[in-house]
């Protein structure tokens, strides 16, 4: 989980299974989500994604200094990350990504 100075909030997990998320599909996989505090409210939600491959975790998450999610994790086989694909070895690779939305 990680919070900006604007007051966004975005955290990160691992599911098995299916998700109901964009992308969703089954197999394990690692969705993050943002939203927003105010408050003593209950954060507003903003947007939430699934990975877009069955075989990754994500590991850490931050935010950067234009407001964007920015996660670290690791891969196996190819993910396509919206356009822009990665391929890991059968034991895994690090990956980072970016988050607008």
């Amino acid at each position: 989980m990680s919070i900006d100075a604007s007051s966004n909030l975005a955290f990160a997990g691992g599911a098995i299974g299916l998700m109901d998320l964009p992308n969703s599909g089954l197999g394990y996989a690692y969705f993050i989500a943002k939203g927003t505090l105010s408050g003593n409210s209950p954060p507003t939600f903003q947007w939430a994604k699934r990975s877009p491959s069955s075989a990754g975790s994500a590991q850490g998450m931050a935010f950067d200094s234009s407001g964007h999610v920015v996660i670290a994790g690791w891969l196996i086989g190819t993910v396509d990350f919206g356009g822009v694909s990665a391929t890991g070895p059968a034991t895994g690779s690090a990956f980072v990504a970016q988050y607008n939305k």
